[in-house]
């Protein structure tokens, strides 16, 4: 089976992987690090993560990245599906950025503003 087969694109943010997909190729592919120094795969990261067997439909979030299991057979994670969940801000970062942004048009801008 070549990587194309066990890698499959689903969206931008979103890939269906193999469970002997290698860590480093989903961290290119996704542009993430994921990192475990005890194991290479996939299957091996969940596992260590969970340090249980999982059941297929299991998903839990590790730092920005939402994985969901979706086959698991002898102890294996044939198919998982990883996801990059999108950074929400909390209102004070919207008005600190809006300002920050408001502030560098007017200095740039040939108009006066007035805050």
């Amino acid at each position: 089976m070549c990587i194309r087969d066990r890698i499959k694109d689903i969206s931008q943010n979103k890939i269906e992987v193999h469970g002997s997909i290698q860590l480093r190729d989903i961290n290119k592919r996704l542009g993430i690090n994921l990192s475990d120094s005890t194991v290479t795969t996939i299957n091996g990261y969940i596992l260590e993560t969970l340090q249980e067997i999982p059941q297929a439909g299991m998903t839990f979030r590790e730092d920005n990245i939402i994985i969901e299991v979706k086959e698991v057979n002898n102890n294996f994670v044939e198919r998982a599906i990883k996801q990059m969940q999108e950074r929400s801000l909390n209102r004070e970062q919207i008005d600190d950025t809006i300002n920050t942004i408001y502030k560098k048009y007017c200095i740039n801008s040939i108009f006066s503003c007035v805050y």
